[in-house]
């Protein structure tokens, strides 16, 4: 009776199996010999949870909770391994490391190869170290201005007058240009053509960059867009923003270097900040390094055969100390850059070591859309603060702003955010700093390329005045040069991000062609040296577009899309942070004036995740 109710029981256990779904067991050898109660009335089976359910590739192991045996069912859908990176564990001389893949992180099976890597040999480095100290980094930064300014020579340009002479456009045609007008649903082909060749014959009129960009290109572009209008059926109908982002505008995307340049949904070319967080080196003769315990790994090379020169970076550890960093300026965005690890060396030994990319969050720098006020101050831990993330004309807190530097003359380690400044006038930074150092006389080398054509006149002064007859003519470069600065002891740190663009941009710039202004943070948005702005409204479609009839080159170059690079690389959104950290590591004490809280400030951020690797 014993043995039926036993064989009951079993048999009701494998159906409560089938029923939750766990299909027919295989059994496999005991781990325990069967005890009695097993051999007479057959084993009681649960799911062994010591177990890691991925083990024994992820099949479920069930155990007899009387006497230990184990079976295996190799029926059901196995558990997968969860995937995580295991990063190089670096060798000792004491133990042995293993190069980097992946791992499970529930049952610790190594899932891509991880090969041994031997112990270290014992050696003694000679190297001489070349540490960082603050007051060194100025005075070298202040020289190497100095020694720019001593050694610079006007670039060649190419004169652009020649090019004077008839416009390219009739008198008709300029001011059908200069009309503004709403943008259509739908045009035909015809209509597209006579578009697309008013679009590119405005570019020759009045477009600065036109010929500096090159002629050619402009041509071969509007080649293309011909080519695919005319491909079309006759009379067919084009929808107009698919006119726009499909036909007219992917050929000049490729060469039209110009943030400011409006143009419907084109997508433009921006360089966005990628830094690997939490990884920081010091410098020797032999190299840039870090240390692993007591043992120095010198960083040699990188994925892809790149100069590492270019990724190592200028920057503050989390405790504030100067130190080097890996970052880069990528033309992408919400994508992991191509570097995947870099090339780590120790004696004879050189090995991969795998990095992790981090975009600097440029929206957290974009103060002007968090602050109430444009203009703010304040004291932050004692310093004191001053953000300004407009230049507008006409606002009276932009005054303000310029007398913040008259009151706060003679005061050291001010610091001034830029962060997202979008622009305005240039004249409201050149004049705060003419409050605070007099007059700031630093080289300011600008060439300006002046266009004027009767489409310039219409736009603007508009289209009921009459400017036929008028000729096209292309001034000369003008240069504009000092070739000396200031003496200036009292430093002033200066913030930016890769959103600090336009009047931004030229503050930037201004600032570091100062002394002792120290600019920290990322690139600036290249969209800068543009000047006598055009406006035009296609007569068929109604789309408008816009350009500059002046640009500038600062410096002899091009800083359009680029930007100005900072003096010292930081994520942009713990600019403000590392700057009060730095000024504390090396006891860079504020002034005894402080400002008067103004505005709205943004609130003080947290550095673990700037720390972490």
């Amino acid at each position: 009776m014993k043995k039926l109710l036993a064989l009951f029981l079993t048999l009701a256990a494998l159906l409560v199996l089938v029923a939750c779904g766990e299909a027919p067991i295989t059994p496999t050898e005991a781990t325990t010999a069967e005890s009695d109660g097993c051999a007479l009335y057959g084993h009681e089976f649960i799911k062994d949870l010591e177990k890691a359910p991925c083990a024994d590739g992820g099949y479920p192991t069930l155990k007899c909770i009387h006497c230990g045996k184990t079976i295996v069912d190799h029926i059901a859908k196995p558990v997968p391994h969860t995937e995580v990176f295991a990063q190089t564990i670096l060798p000792t001389t004491t133990s042995e490391g293993r190069t980097y893949g992946m791992v499970c992180s529930v049952c610790g099976e190594i899932l891509s190869v991880c090969e041994p890597i031997p112990k270290l040999t014992a050696s003694v480095s000679t190297a001489t170290e070349l540490p960082l100290d603050f007051n060194t980094f100025k005075d070298n930064l202040n020289a190497s201005r100095h020694e720019f300014y001593d050694n610079f020579k006007s670039p060649d340009l190419p004169d652009f007058t020649s090019e004077s002479g008839e416009p390219a456009l009739t008198d008709e045609e300029a001011r059908m240009l200069a009309t503004e007008r709403e943008e259509v649903e739908t045009i035909t082909k015809e209509q597209a053509i006579e578009d697309a060749d008013l679009y590119f014959r405005a570019f020759k009129d009045f477009y600065a960059m036109y010929y500096y960009l090159g002629e050619d290109k402009f041509l071969a572009a509007r080649d293309s867009v011909m080519e695919k209008l005319n491909a079309l059926e006759y009379g067919a109908t084009i929808n107009v923003k698919s006119f726009l982002r499909d036909i007219l505008t992917p050929p000049t995307d490729t060469f039209i270097t110009d943030l400011h340049f409006p143009h419907g949904t084109r997508d433009y070319v921006q360089y966005y900040y990628y830094y690997v967080s939490g990884l920081f080196f010091h410098e020797d003769t032999d190299g840039y390094y870090f240390k692993n315990g007591d043992d120095k790994w010198y960083v040699v090379g990188i994925d892809g055969g790149g100069d590492i020169a270019d990724y190592i970076k200028l920057t503050i550890s989390p405790e504030g100390e100067l130190v080097y960093g890996i970052g880069y300026k990528f033309i992408l965005k919400d994508e992991t850059p191509k570097p995947a690890y870099i090339v780590l060396k120790n004696g004879n030994v050189e090995l991969n070591y795998a990095i992790s990319w981090t975009l600097s969050d440029t929206k957290g720098g974009r103060l002007w859309e968090n602050l109430t006020d444009p203009f703010s101050t304040s004291v932050e831990d004692g310093y004191n603060v001053i953000r300004i993330s407009l230049l507008r004309t006409g606002d009276p807190c932009f005054e303000e702003f310029v007398e913040t530097g008259k009151e706060l003359k003679g005061e050291n380690y001010i610091i001034l955010d830029y962060r997202g400044n979008g622009g305005g006038n240039d004249i409201y930074t050149y004049s705060w700093l003419e409050n605070y150092i007099d007059y700031p006389f630093g080289f300011w080398f600008l060439n300006y390329f002046r266009v004027d054509s009767p489409l310039v006149f219409y736009s603007c002064y508009g289209t009921e005045n009459d400017a036929s007859g008028m000729k096209r003519t292309v001034s000369e470069w003008k240069h504009y040069e000092d070739g000396w600065i200031r003496e200036n002891d009292n430093t002033v740190f200066w913030l930016t991000d890769n959103q600090c663009g336009s009047s931004g941009d030229a503050s930037i710039y201004l600032a570091q062609h100062q002394e002792s202004m120290i600019v920290i943070g990322t690139h600036t948005a290249g969209c800068c040296g543009i000047g006598g702005w055009v406006d035009c409204f296609l007569p068929n479609s109604g789309i408008f577009f816009g350009g500059a009839q002046e640009f500038q080159i600062h410096d002899g170059k091009n800083a359009q899309c680029v930007g100005f690079d900072p003096d010292i690389w930081v994520p942009s959104e713990y600019a403000l942070e590392l700057t009060i950290k730095m000024c504390e590591y090396y006891g860079l004490e504020p002034g005894e004036k402080k400002v008067e809280t103004y505005g709205t400030a943004p609130e003080r951020v947290s550095l673990d995740g700037y720390a972490s690797y």
